[in-house]
C-alpha cells in the first residue's frame, strides 16, 4: 500500500492526490495508506499534490486523515499553501487559511525580494 514506484518516486496515495482521484484515495485510506509518505526526490507529500492541482476537495479529505498541513518540499521553498496561491487556486486557499495554516516566506527569500 505505501509501495513507491520506481518510476516516479510516489506513493499510490500521492499519484491519486496528484490526479484527483478521491474514490482511489478513500479505498488507500481504509487500507492504511501513509498520508505522511512524501516523495524523497523532493518531498512533496499527497497534501501538497493535491494543493498544488487545486483539489479542495482531496485537501478536506487529507486532512480528516491527519495529514501534515505545513508540510513544505525538501529544499523548504513550497508548503500548500504557498503553491496554491502560486497557482491561483483561491478556494484552496481559503480552505487552508480558515485552517489557520502557516505559511513560508521562503518563495521571496530564494527569488531575492526579500
Amino acid at each position: 500500500m505505501n509501495e513507491v514506484t520506481i518510476k516516479n518516486h510516489s506513493s499510490p496515495l500521492y499519484i491519486a492526490s496528484q490526479n484527483g482521484h478521491l474514490e482511489i484515495i478513500h479505498i488507500l485510506a481504509t487500507h492504511k495508506a501513509d498520508v505522511h509518505l512524501s516523495r524523497k526526490a523532493d518531498g512533496c507529500s499527497p497534501f501538497y499534490a493535491a494543493a498544488d492541482k487545486g483539489y479542495c476537495e482531496i485537501l478536506q479529505y487529507l486532512l480528516k486523515l491527519k495529514a501534515d498541513v505545513n508540510k513544505s518540499t525538501n529544499d523548504g521553498v513550497w508548503c500548500p499553501l504557498n503553491i496554491a496561491a502560486h497557482r491561483g487556486f483561491f478556494d484552496c486557499v481559503k480552505t487552508l487559511v480558515k485552517l489557520k495554516v502557516r505559511t513560508l516566506f521562503c518563495i521571496c527569500c530564494s527569488h531575492g525580494q526579500a
